[in-house]
Order: C-alpha cells, then sequence, then structure tokens
C-alpha cells in the first residue's frame, strides 16, 4: 500500500490539476487578506483571520489561484468554546 501512496504522489507531482479548496487568511496591515497556507495544513491551536475558498490550478507542486469562489465572501475563523 505504501508503494501505491507514493506512485500516487509522483502522478500528482507530474500531473497539472485543477484543485478548490479552502484557505486561511491573514489580515494585513493595510486592510487586504493574505492567503497563509491550505486548511489541510493548519495545525491545532493557530489561529488565522479568516477562511475563504479557491480554486487553482497546480502544476509541478506548484498552486497559481484562478478564482475566489462565492464571491469572495470570507468566513470567520472558527472558535472554540466561545
Amino acid at each position: 500500500m505504501k508503494a501505491l501512496a507514493y506512485l500516487r504522489e509522483i502522478i500528482l507531482f507530474f500531473v497539472h490539476r485543477f484543485i478548490t479548496e479552502e484557505v486561511a487568511l491573514e489580515l494585513r496591515p493595510d486592510g487586504d487578506y493574505e492567503i497563509v497556507c491550505a486548511m489541510v495544513a493548519v495545525e491545532p491551536g493557530e489561529i488565522f483571520d479568516g477562511i475563504v475558498t479557491v480554486t487553482s490550478f497546480v502544476f509541478m507542486v506548484w498552486g497559481f489561484t484562478l478564482k475566489i469562489e462565492n464571491g469572495g465572501t470570507i468566513k470567520p475563523w472558527p472558535r472554540c468554546g466561545v
């Protein structure tokens, strides 16, 4: 099974594709938002300023944001215990 997972990663490295995913945003001092990372890469305890869904073109590990979904509506960061 590990060999298949490794083979899948090699194939995904060379095959271009479009993906839609949620990303974490950070508010910059000038009032704009900046993409920090994909939500799958967020570690427990990290806090950001918002979440937005984007469509990206990915090729050889590089991702190029093409479209911000839902009209760019920024969802608030989930607060636990509040």
